[in-house]
């Protein structure tokens, strides 16, 4: 008897792997992730600090309001600089932050929502007012009105516009292979525009009309994943494009360690982000073995935390409706005076861009009552001045053979080389020690500065080519 039970189940155990052979592929084999081994918690701790020590690069709608939803402390200064800043544009530009990119207020709305300050009585504005036109919010493409409606859903406010005209619209754009492109004349669909549509849609998952795209949505992704678990766009793999789906899984509660359709050889997306990623000290690549980058660290850090809220079970990354509103009466006037601690300069255009530099942290005086304008600055201050203006994170490898390791500088004259604000000589020499004036120093960077704040059409390269003149 026992031998029939043996002969049964060796007949069993072969027919079962030849059925697995001639039909494996009617059934697929789970594919399950290697246990996760990232402690999420400790990168965002490392991630919100690399972003408050160069608090002047992060100063910004969406890292304000990553670092609100964290819980990050310390952040009070950021986050009132960014409201007074926001304020006095809204005060100079009368109320019109833009003509062309309605995610800018979408943005704005998102981010005080997240500091429970009223976006609907901001400076004397209805923020909410200007998503009124959908063939305004539509200019940019579709990102405008996914932005327009996650705005409006964050803490169910009403708007000119209904949150269904926003969704139809959306609906519409669907690429016929499922997902979406930033522009109807893109044949094919987008990682990163497809996984911020269906966080877009993530609070109507269950409407029977909507939850069809959003299951084709996902399945778009999924065939999307590489094999290592990452994204890529335009043929290349890179951390943006991964944290953007992060975020969508995460608001739509599904958890990428668990579900199949998002683990690829034991891989999640997760897994990419952070091993291929992740410099270890709080910053973020582009793409694998680039330098830290600023976009990437922001949308990175906002990923982790949708993630993080995920597993804790907390409201998704942009669902604030929990989040107590209330006004911010303060109205911003016109800027107030600097307050002038050199009494050696005089001119009022050097005094304000050597007094602004000055209160930010970026230039100090040769005392404290004396800045010395016409003295000269060596090359290796100059850079020493960019890298700070820029936050850049230092770096030793420039490749300059005058420019030692055990030089003050090296670290700053690599970050500035690394960032494209300066350059050598083509006998591969720094010249650390050639000088120009501190103040003919201080001008450039207070121009950079300013092309960059008044948002004057100057490509990136060209004012790269222009601060590597000196």
């Amino acid at each position: 008897m026992k031998t029939n039970k043996i002969k049964t189940i060796s007949l069993l155990l072969s027919l079962g792997m030849i059925i697995s052979i001639v039909l494996g592929a009617s059934f697929p084999i789970a594919s399950y992730a290697k246990e996760e081994s990232h402690n999420i918690e400790v990168i965002l701790q490392q991630t919100s600090q690399h972003m408050i020590k160069n608090k002047n690069s992060f100063i910004e709608a969406w890292p304000i309001m990553g670092l609100v939803r964290s819980g990050a402390k310390d952040i009070d200064n950021m986050s009132g600089t960014y409201v007074t800043g926001l304020k006095k544009e809204l005060l100079q530009k009368k109320g019109v932050l833009t003509t062309s990119k309605y995610s800018d207020y979408s943005r704005a709305i998102l981010a005080l929502t997240s500091l429970g300050i009223d976006p609907k009585q901001i400076q004397g504005y209805n923020l909410l007012d200007y998503l009124s036109d959908l063939e305004k919010i539509t200019i940019q493409g579709i990102n405008g009105p996914l932005w327009a409606l996650l705005a409006i859903d964050s803490n169910d406010y009403q708007a000119p516009i209904s949150t269904e005209t926003l969704i139809a619209y959306i609906l519409e754009k669907e690429k016929p292979t499922g997902g979406w492109a930033l522009s109807i004349d893109m044949p094919e669909a987008d990682v990163d525009i497809t996984a911020m549509v269906l966080t877009s849609l993530s609070k109507y998952k269950d409407r029977a009309d909507v939850k069809p795209y959003i299951e084709r949505g996902l399945e778009y992704l999924s065939k999307a994943q590489k094999p290592n678990g990452g994204f890529e766009t335009l043929e290349t793999i890179n951390s943006e494009s991964s944290s953007q789906v992060i975020i969508a899984l995460s608001s739509l509660k599904i958890d990428l360690t668990k579900d199949i359709r998002f683990i690829k050889n034991g891989n999640t997306v997760i897994d990419t982000l952070i091993k291929s990623f992740y410099n270890g000290k709080g910053g973020f690549y582009h793409i694998e073995n680039g330098n830290v980058d600023k976009i990437a660290t922001e949308q990175a850090f906002m990923a982790l935390v949708a993630y993080s809220r995920f597993k804790e079970g907390k409201p998704a990354l942009y669902d604030m409706t929990a989040v107590p509103i209330s006004v911010d009466e303060k109205l911003e006037t016109e800027a107030e005076k600097l307050e002038n601690p050199f009494k050696d300069i005089e001119s009022d255009i050097e005094k304000e861009a050597i007094i602004g530099l000055n209160k930010m942290g970026i230039i100090e005086g040769v005392t404290k009552t004396e800045f010395m304008g016409n003295k000269n600055i060596s090359r290796a201050e100059f850079a020493t001045l960019l890298a700070r203006a820029f936050n850049k994170e230092q770096s030793q490898n420039h490749g300059f053979s005058d420019v030692h390791a055990v030089d003050w500088f090296s670290g700053y004259v690599g970050a500035a080389k690394a960032g494209g604000l300066i350059d050598g000589y083509e006998d591969n020499t720094f010249k650390p020690l050639a000088n120009i004036s501190r103040q003919e120093a201080a001008m450039v960077i207070y121009n950079a500065a300013k092309v960059n704040a008044l948002d004057v059409k100057m490509e990136e390269v060209e004012l790269r080519n222009y601060l590597s003149q000196f």
